[in-house]
């Protein structure tokens, strides 16, 4: 395999902290990876510095110094490449810093879930941003098949930060020869998960730039702990996820505005691109009946009504129902259902008795039961009202059998 060259900078910008190193260049011989520094003060063409190069190797996890022949030759491929990109020598050498970096840009690095991408395009635009296509960072090396290194040196070059969304839209699960016996349910069962290039773009610009590269996720999906929780973001609708966006991004270094406007707290629809990764597109087989449905009021619970509804299963098979979600219809009721209310009746009891469940399994022709709690402005005579009469006033979302469906309630 030929020693591979990445040049992140030709011209030097010099900085009064003599702690850090400008990072010059990223070579890879075989499977190793160096890293060339140039001295925090130098300033003008990185080749004048080049015999006051620093070389270290990075393993993963930290680096460590490579001196003697191992660096003279590292400094010589350096050499070679810094001059071969740069046909006007003379020009070059008087180069300063590039200004080329647009403060407002950003590229976006997303998977499958064109939903999630469109979402935080809206977001992007709202506050000021100018979200870019991966495949323009790609086209920016002028190369058909770049090495991702390059494209990351390109799409840096002239955005001020990455964005990179993680969704889970593969399903993976560990080999079963592989399995321990301390394994959770995540390993054992083909779970959500991002798409490996994802990861790896991820993974790459986190080590190259880690203080411009932002990670967001929506819904969930397989935990790692290599990226997990390091400059990750949870995205949702509520202005607490979109205000820690704006300000991670300002933070990087973008010309974020979001001073004397709202839209950017309803732009770009998070919810609606949470999605279920294994149920096909226009499924859509109604296989559960709302079979009763009553309000129910407890002063002495924490939360005090709640609309109990039933379900039954119509169909031939027993049905997996998990992921609950209250959908409001026009002239309706708003409500919100919450996590683990899930009642499978058992005789003439329904079980779990108090707490619920975050699924049950359903057998043919039986019933189950959840609950949501409708919004303060909602009176209980309408409630008990609507829910005497023969009008849907909502619907439930959710997922059977992997299948989502939307029954009206």
């Amino acid at each position: 395999m030929q020693p591979k060259v990445v040049i992140e900078t030709r011209g030097l910008r010099g900085s009064d902290d003599n702690v850090d190193l400008q990072r010059v260049a990223t070579v890879y011989i075989g499977m190793d990876e160096y890293r060339v520094y140039a001295p925090p003060k130098a300033t003008g063409y990185t080749l004048d510095w080049l015999p006051q190069m620093l070389v270290r190797q990075h393993d993963g996890t930290g680096e460590t110094d490579v001196q003697g022949t191992h660096r003279a030759v590292i400094c010589e491929l350096l050499g070679k490449a810094l001059q071969q990109n740069d046909q006007s020598s003379e020009a070059s050498r008087t180069m300063t810093a590039s200004t080329s970096i647009d403060s407002r840009r950003v590229f976006v690095v997303y998977g499958r879930n064109s939903k999630a991408r469109a979402a935080v395009f809206d977001f992007l635009r709202a506050i000021d941003l100018a979200p870019m296509e991966w495949e323009e960072v790609i086209g920016a090396t002028s190369k058909p098949s770049p090495y991702i290194g390059e494209a990351l040196e390109a799409g840096f070059s002239m955005a001020q930060a990455a964005v990179v969304i993680l969704t889970g839209d593969d399903l993976a699960r560990v080999g079963k020869r592989y399995l321990k016996p301390d394994d959770t349910n995540d390993e054992r069962v083909l779970t959500p998960q991002p798409r490996p290039n994802v990861l790896f773009e991820a993974g790459m610009a986190l080590g190259k730039y880690p203080d411009r590269t932002v990670l967001v996720s929506l819904g969930s999906y397989r935990t790692f702990s290599d990226i997990d929780g390091r400059h990750l973001i949870r995205l949702s609708d509520n202005a607490t996820a979109r205000q820690a966006l704006a300000d991670r991004l300002r933070k990087a270094g973008c010309a974020v505005k979001t001073e004397y406007k709202s839209d950017w707290l309803q732009a770009g629809d998070f919810a609606a691109a949470i999605e279920d990764a294994d149920v096909a597109v226009g499924k859509s087989r109604i296989r559960l009946k709302t079979f009763r449905r009553e309000l129910r009021i407890d002063p002495e619970a924490t939360y005090k009504r709640k609309i109990w509804i039933e379900l039954k299963n119509e169909s031939d098979e027993c049905l997996l129902l998990r992921n609950p979600v209250w959908k409001t219809i026009p002239s309706g009721i708003h409500a919100a259902i919450r996590a683990g209310t899930f009642q499978l009746q058992l005789s003439n009891t329904w079980c779990p008795e108090k707490i619920g469940a975050q699924q049950v399994n359903l057998p043919p022709g039986d019933l189950c039961r959840l609950w949501a709690e409708p919004d303060e402005e909602h009176l209980d005579a309408q409630i008990k009202q609507l829910c005497r009469s023969d009008a849907p006033f909502g619907s439930v979302v959710l997922l059977a059998n992997g299948e989502e469906l939307s029954i009206p309630v």
